[in-house]
């Protein structure tokens, strides 16, 4: 059974590792080619804006960018934070607006949610033969939304812009972002985040059963498969 494992199941678990790291990498990449080529723009009103919430946070630094095509809002927060904002998508939106999509970027920031998505991401795509275990990962996604919600709602005072915010992003259209403030994740959860800003009712369900056995499950799977590949 060993040597059949070693066999078969180790180049199977390599080859996951590498497709896995190269799907979290490969947005970092393409971040990377849009702000050598100049298509990210920075912008003085956005920077002074991002600057004044930031700090509110508590956060020390943070670059927004304005980026042109059908895109909402999204960051990166690997080691240097970013906030992007799609040109158009901001030309919609009021001042008051604009300040609740940052609040809500900046919330990630802070929660450093661009980390646990990826882990997220990645652990999907090592562990691809785990049933029901994307359809799980992408309620915890759902779960850092309404999160990001209640903590920009802390420093916003304002539910209405937040909400009014969501109405607009949601009829944008946008394509998926990597984090983003209105992640495509379903219609529940939208109806979710806005009944949520509305009555002001931002509980976040605690970890249940099912998140210490999956934790469990991936930490034995892991230790096994390192077995055989050392």
């Amino acid at each position: 059974m060993g040597d059949l494992a070693a066999k078969y199941l180790a180049p199977v678990f390599l080859l996951a590792t590498f497709y896995g790291s190269y799907q979290v990498v490969k947005p970092y990449l393409a971040f990377n080619r849009l702000l050598k080529a100049g298509v990210l723009k920075k912008n003085e009103y956005l920077s002074k804006i991002t600057a004044e919430i930031a700090t509110k946070m508590g956060l020390i630094k943070v670059t927004p960018y304005f980026m042109p095509g059908k895109i909402t809002a999204f960051t990166f927060n690997f080691i240097k934070p970013v906030v992007v904002i799609g040109e158009e998508y901001a030309k919609g939106l009021s001042e008051a607006e604009l300040k609740a999509v940052l609040a809500h970027e900046l919330a990630h920031v802070k929660a450093r949610d661009s980390l646990i998505i990826s882990i997220c991401q990645f652990t999907t795509y090592l562990y691809f033969f785990v049933p029901g275990l994307k359809k799980y990962f992408r309620q915890i996604l759902a779960f850092r939304e309404l999160r990001a919600d209640k903590i920009a709602l802390g420093y916003l005072g304002d539910k209405e812009s937040l909400a009014s915010a969501l109405v607009k992003t949601y009829k944008f259209g946008a394509t998926e972002a990597l984090v983003g403030f209105a992640a495509d994740l379903s219609n529940d959860v939208e109806i979710l985040r806005m009944q949520a800003i509305l009555e002001s009712d931002l509980e976040i369900p605690r970890r249940n059963v099912l998140y210490y056995a999956l934790i469990i499950l991936i930490v034995v799977l892991s230790l096994y498969l390192l077995y055989f590949i050392c």
